[in-house]
């Protein structure tokens, strides 16, 4: 169907809308969560390769002259890094990421099933109203959850784009009656 066939103004976009949206979270917070993650692992992973106990320490690559420097800077690294990790609170951080991403991949599996019951039932009814407002219910909770003040706007527009791509217009059934 041509999207200059297509009703733009019908209320059922209202889902399809909220749809992407949840999509596009979806997205945006499982790329923060990863990132989080991997600062996280790799602070761990330094902290641990310089510990006394550790083997890396004892390497005879640290008994040469350039290896002695280099390991002179891992360990004042290592001290920002220990110092500095219980302020930024990572693991708090990555808690919370997960948190919303569970809630946006819920709130997301549950639209689905609306757009499957609407292209299904080829219309737009009471009960799919009903669980929109749900849905929308649960999207301003998630949202006052959000660890963000601010999205981070090269993130938020390549999620975008993924978005668009994965959902345009055409996907989606647009009953011709209201």
């Amino acid at each position: 169907m041509s999207e200059s066939s297509r009703d733009i103004n019908h209320p059922v976009w209202d889902v399809y809308d909220l749809y992407r949206e949840s999509r596009f979270s979806v997205l945006y917070y499982s790329e923060k969560l990863n990132w989080f993650k991997g600062l996280n692992s790799f602070i761990e992973i330094i902290l641990a390769i310089t510990t006394s106990s550790s083997a890396v320490a004892v390497l005879w690559l640290w008994n040469t002259t350039l290896g002695q420097e280099i390991w002179k800077y891992v360990l004042v690294i290592s001290a920002v890094l220990a110092i500095i990790k219980p302020v930024i609170k990572l693991t708090e951080k990555v808690q919370q990421y997960e948190e919303v991403l569970t809630g946006y991949r819920g709130l997301e599996s549950d639209l689905k099933i609306i757009v499957v019951q609407i292209k299904q039932s080829k219309r737009y009814g009471a009960p799919h109203k009903t669980k929109l407002v749900e849905a929308v219910a649960r999207q301003g909770e998630l949202s006052k959850k959000s660890p963000e003040a601010k999205l981070e706007s090269k993130l938020e527009n390549k999620c975008k784009a993924q978005v668009e791509k994965e959902l345009p217009a055409e996907h989606f059934f647009v009953p011709k009656d209201r």
